[in-house]
C-alpha cells in the first residue's frame, strides 16, 4: 500500500488501464462499459483512453 496522491493537471488527458478498476456503479457505471472495438470495428482499441477520460 502506498499512501500517495497524484493530481493530473487540468486540461491534461491521460491513459489509464481499465482492468481491475473499482468505481461506483450507481454513479458512473454505464459510462465505464467499453464500446465495441477490435476486429471488424472502425476502432482497434481505446479502452485505456476512455478510462482516463472518465476519471477526469
Amino acid at each position: 500500500f502506498v499512501d500517495a496522491v497524484l493530481t493530473i493537471p487540468k486540461g491534461t488527458l491521460f491513459p489509464m488501464c481499465g482492468m481491475n478498476l473499482a468505481f461506483n456503479r450507481e454513479l458512473i457505471g454505464p459510462a465505464m462499459y467499453f464500446g465495441l472495438m477490435g476486429d471488424g470495428q472502425p476502432i482497434g482499441r481505446y479502452d485505456d483512453m476512455w478510462a482516463g477520460w472518465c476519471v477526469k
